[in-house]
């Protein structure tokens, strides 16, 4: 994955320069992975000293000029000030509901980068409170990619550590530099270290196309319990409903027939699939041979637990008649037309099974499991379209985890 978007974003307490040590580091073990763009996180407080050091007295342009480097663009836009429910900035973090409210805008603002097409996250850990630190971690730990990554910045010389006047080594102005204690240091003999704190990446286990940004901080948390808690789905004939996790889900008769339809053929290594109704007699083979096994389906299984319904069978009556062509010398075209029939049936219930679920299962991690979803050949999700060939129809939970009542 090539990383044109570098982003370094910090967590701040009231000490801006874990942003230049961090950087001046980052840079300093690999120029290659020298940071595009900068964010901190912080309360009022602690972005007020940001503003004052980073950017009215140029600290951060200094850095990027030691190493004739251009300096990303750093305003107050890229500083985010934790703020209230009523988005009132917090001058600290003294209260549960505090912690809280800035742990929701580390989750979202982590979730956002993490999306960030051909780039790359570098956390800067350490700053403000050790709980908006954990907070942090969590949230990298499932929203983050490979690429991304997280570190902790580490001064050589403890007598320098959190010093207003260090910004990082060989920095142009003050280079002698008293300590707290008394003494005089030399910052040209300081060295800072990035301490790179390795974590258990958990997106690769989220359900395909399931993101994280645009939630909530207790739905990306909800997301990562999912990982660890086993998902069963359970086809309830007598109730004529799905019960996906614990939850029913109710359908009207057509859509609860293709998609019971279609958990039997996964059951039986049987993917339902369809080519592009233009194609050629094995397309007309094809549809034939599913329509007798849907029709099959709802007259053996579904007869004694779901009402008829005139439509549906008037329908399929139809579409088989088109496929089989009512007289022997029926055009070849006519009876294509039974393809497309049959492929829009499929197409239309499929969109209202994924009504129906969407409907009750507000947690989009369960929604992606349960869904019925179009694939291509490749094995990518695609929207269900007669105009791709190899289209085959399926859920993502595993096979192990069906059950039918009876």
């Amino acid at each position: 994955m090539k990383t044109e978007k570098r982003i370094f974003a910090a967590i701040l307490g009231t000490n801006p320069q874990i942003v230049t040590e961090s950087i001046f580091a980052i840079i300093n073990n690999d120029p290659t992975n020298t940071p595009t763009h900068i964010y901190v996180m912080s309360t009022s407080v602690g972005i007020k000293r940001c503003k004052e050091k980073l950017i009215d007295d140029e600290w951060l342009n200094k850095l990027y000029e030691h190493f004739n480097l251009e300096c990303p663009d750093f305003t107050l836009e890229h500083c985010i000030t934790f703020k209230d429910n009523d988005e009132n900035p917090l001058e600290d973090i003294r209260t549960n509901q505090d912690s809280e409210d800035a742990a929701d805008t580390i989750f979202n603002k982590i979730a956002e980068w993490c999306e960030a097409k051909n780039g790359q996250l570098h956390l800067s850990v350490g700053g403000g409170r050790k709980s908006l630190d954990l907070h942090a971690g969590l949230a990298m730990n499932i929203c983050s990619r490979q690429v991304d990554r997280m570190s902790q910045v580490l001064v050589s010389d403890p007598r320098i550590e959190n010093n207003p006047d260090f910004f990082f080594p060989s920095q142009p102005l003050k280079q002698k530099i008293k300590t707290f204690n008394g003494d005089i240091v030399d910052v040209r003999e300081i060295s800072v270290d990035l301490i790179h704190i390795d974590y258990i990446r958990l997106r690769g286990n989220l359900p395909k196309n399931t993101f994280c940004s645009g939630k909530s901080r207790l739905e990306i948390i909800a997301m990562g319990r999912r990982i660890f808690e086993k998902q069963t789905l359970e086809i309830d004939y007598p109730k004529s409903s799905i019960v996906a996790s614990g939850i029913h889900i109710k359908m009207s008769t057509a859509p609860y027939a293709l998609y019971t339809w279609i958990i039997e053929q996964k059951l039986k290594g049987k993917p339902i699939a369809h080519t592009a109704y233009q194609g050629s007699a094995d397309t007309i083979a094809t549809a034939l041979s599913q329509i007798h096994s849907f029709k099959f389906h709802i007259d053996n299984t579904l007869s004694d637990y779901t009402s008829t319904d005139p439509r549906t069978d008037n329908t399929l009556e139809g579409i088989e008649r088109a496929l089989i062509g009512e007289q022997p010398e029926s055009k070849h075209t006519d009876r294509l037309e039974g393809v497309q029939q049959w492929a829009d049936f499929k197409t239309k219930n499929s969109n209202r099974v994924k009504t129906s679920i969407q409907k009750i299962l507000k947690d989009s991690t369960l929604t992606e499991l349960f869904c019925l979803k179009a694939f291509n050949a490749q094995g990518q999700v695609i929207h269900a379209s007669t105009s791709e060939t190899g289209i085959r129809h399926d859920i993502e939970i595993k096979t192990e985890d069906i059950e039918f009542i009876y």
